[in-house]
């Protein structure tokens, strides 16, 4: 009985672990297979996030159609607001340009454009001053003509000198010499000869502002009634304004000597032209036939030009009355 009672227990305990043997053996598979399951998820899932991040990424880097058509119609905007822009700017040089009296037109663009070829290194300042043994043993006669164009260095007394060229050659075109440009010509032409035989005898490389002063001058002379300001407000006439350039030349630490010759030679011109035919003399300057047929322009009849009328000598008594009745 002790036996068969061992028996029945070794048995029972087989059984039993046989039975936890199986138990722990299901287990271990489902652990298995719930773990597999689970990183199989997790793979998944993670390949999911990335992906779609990358398509996230992708879609933020891609521009959408309507940030594209909005980009597109800015910058199309911007392209037609310049294009108007420099169409108005265009026109008003080109209007500007086309007000410009004729003859101030080639001085300023000659004398702009000479000096600007001269200070870029376009032309040989050196070819373009006025030189005695170059025009006589070289005979480089341009230098007849480019000392009057040709202002020196570029800096703010350049832009002063532009700038009253342009004014003051205008208002004379403009004004006193309207519709008669071979007039103005001739002015220009008689200042020019006597600013050359100055220029030559006083060893004068350039003559540009001396024919600028002599502009003023006359300019001054034929409107002297002008009121103006310069400088620290001083406010004066019109005739006083070549002599205060002068002195403003002086106390700027410089010597005006182009600007006086200009002023004489003008004087010279303005006292033939006007005072001395006014005082009872003859009249000296006459345009050339030549200029005012080049410009279709008629000779200017003077006050003082009259046809020559017989005058009675002596004082005029009138007719009297006769006595008696």
């Amino acid at each position: 009985s002790i036996w068969m009672i061992t028996k029945t227990k070794f048995r029972n305990f087989r059984k039993q672990k046989k039975r936890f043997r199986n138990k722990k053996g299901l287990s271990s598979g489902i652990n298995a297979e719930y773990g597999e399951n689970h990183f199989t998820h997790f793979e998944t899932r993670k390949h999911t996030t990335i992906q779609n991040k990358h398509n996230n990424n992708s879609n933020n880097n891609k521009p959408s159609k309507t940030l594209c058509t909005h980009s597109v119609s800015k910058q199309t905007k911007f392209n037609s607001n310049w294009k108007r822009k420099k169409k108005k700017m265009d026109d008003s040089i080109r209007q500007w340009w086309n007000s410009v009296p004729l003859i101030t037109k080639y001085l300023f663009a000659g004398a702009g454009g000479l000096t600007l070829a001269a200070n870029f290194g376009l032309v040989s300042p050196m070819s373009l001053v006025l030189s005695w043994p170059a025009l006589v043993h070289k005979y480089q006669i341009w230098r007849l003509i480019t000392p009057f164009f040709f202002m020196g260095q570029l800096g703010f007394p350049f832009l002063v000198n532009m700038v009253f060229l342009y004014r003051y050659s205008s208002a004379l075109e403009m004004g006193t010499f309207l519709n008669r440009p071979a007039d103005y010509l001739f002015m220009l032409l008689f200042g020019g000869f006597f600013l050359l035989l100055i220029g030559l005898y006083m060893q004068m490389y350039t003559l540009g502002m001396g024919l600028i002063m002599m502009i003023l001058y006359v300019w001054s002379r034929k409107n002297p009634n002008v009121d103006m300001s310069f400088f620290f407000g001083l406010r004066f006439k019109s005739a006083y304004f070549p002599w205060v350039l002068m002195g403003f030349s002086l106390l700027m630490g410089g010597f005006p000597l182009a600007e006086i010759i200009g002023v004489i030679v003008g004087h010279i011109y303005f006292y033939l032209e006007d005072i001395y035919p006014l005082t009872g003399g003859r009249r000296l300057l006459h345009t050339p036939q030549f200029l005012l047929n080049f410009f279709g322009q008629r000779p200017l009849q003077r006050p003082f030009e009259n046809a020559n009328v017989p005058q009675r000598a002596g004082h005029n008594w009138g007719t009297g009355h006769a006595l008696g009745r």
